[in-house]
């Protein structure tokens, strides 16, 4: 079976492109011959550009501290490009939606993967929607997230005509997923992060301590992985210092981002960044997708949330009974061990559960 997926393999962001690389590793397991749509837009810049507004200094200053790394920014993006290409089985290069619904890739079915691909914040976009191709194309979401509690009235109907085409629908959230359900009138489910459907002996495979980067690495570490700061960070790091005795490597794309550390790293591509997970003692992140790699390779972790909420963590950690590893007060931080097995016999189940979601949705 020949199967398209739109996701966001092309993003120059761990969570993402680790994702993609696992949903279409699933598919093979499954005998699907899985494409991701290869959708390039190499006009949006790494760097944000200079803006004439009441926001210039803010500006100025990111610039600044951007050009400070650009040599480090570059690799990265490199490393990221090299993953995929080596990693990851794409159709021909598209520009834009246009030629995507000019000249459609031929499949047997069309897959809306997961990431915030039903995120209609800039409005709907066609090819995450699958709105191209035959219409006798079997289309299918795989947990699919929106990023944003709903869909703006202006939105709506486009929205619910789109997802009305789907003849399967999966979501990450469970609250997107009552949400699509109500308001399109139609059944949705929820399943794992594709990153949770491959096993931490499958991740370890694509790793190796060879990749890492060519300095002076203690053998034992504090993890720190920053996507939004938060400012108990520091404050955690401290304290998970000062208990273990263990040096702090910061893994920190973001320049602004200022937390504390023995090591900052700036250029890690995917296999840095899971070799990193991999041979971490803790882990303390800020990120959705930081905190499903601290699970895949069961690490004590501790995930920091914004006050607002983030519902894909605090969903996603309260079904495994570990909505303890939240933290709110830097008190909570201990060396406490994490039960993996009970976590272990969670994954599993679930992992069986999309087996058969995804068999009767491609008609396998």
């Amino acid at each position: 079976m020949k199967t398209v997926t739109v996701t966001h393999q092309n993003a120059i962001n761990y969570g993402a492109v680790l994702q993609a690389y696992a949903l279409q590793q699933q598919l093979r397991k499954l005998g699907v011959d899985d494409e991701l749509l290869d959708l390039k837009r190499y006009d949006r810049l790494y760097f944000r550009e200079f803006k004439f507004n009441k926001y210039l200094p803010s500006y100025i200053y990111n610039n600044i501290i951007n050009l400070s790394y650009v040599h480090k920014t570059r690799k990265r993006i490199v490393r990221f490009r090299d993953f995929v290409e080596k990693n990851i089985k794409t159709t021909r290069s598209y520009r834009t939606s246009e030629e995507i619904i000019d000249d459609p890739p031929v499949a047997d079915a069309y897959i809306t993967g997961s990431d915030q691909t039903f995120n209609t914040r800039l409005g709907i976009k066609p090819e995450r929607f699958l709105r191209f191709g035959s219409e006798g194309t079997r289309r299918i979401s795989y947990a699919s997230s929106m990023g944003i509690p709903l869909v703006e009235e202006k939105y709506q109907d486009e929205f619910i005509s789109a997802i009305k085409a789907y003849s399967f629908l999966s979501t990450r959230e469970k609250s997107a997923a009552e949400y699509i359900s109500k308001l399109c009138s139609v059944p949705c489910s929820t399943h794992l992060d594709p990153s949770l459907l491959l096993t931490k002996d499958e991740w370890s495979r694509l790793t190796s301590r060879s990749t890492l980067h060519k300095r002076a690495m203690p053998g034992k570490y504090i993890l720190v992985y920053v996507l939004l700061y938060n400012p108990l960070l520091n404050d955690a790091v401290k304290k998970l210092k000062s208990q273990t005795g263990l040096d702090v490597i910061v893994i920190n794309p973001n320049s602004r981002c200022s937390v504390k550390g023995d090591v900052i790293i700036r250029d890690a591509g995917p296999l840095e960044f899971l070799n990193l997970y991999k041979n971490a003692e803790y882990v303390l992140t800020t990120s959705f997708h930081g905190t499903c790699f601290s699970l895949i390779f069961e690490k004590k972790f501790f995930s920091f949330i914004r006050k607002t909420g983030e519902t894909r963590i605090n969903n996603f950690l309260s079904m495994l009974n570990l909505s303890d590893r939240i933290i709110s007060d830097v008190s909570r931080i201990n060396l406490d061990e994490i039960s993996y097995d009970h976590v272990n016999a969670i994954l599993q189940s679930e992992r069986a559960r999309t087996i058969e979601y995804l068999t009767k949705a491609l008609g396998l």
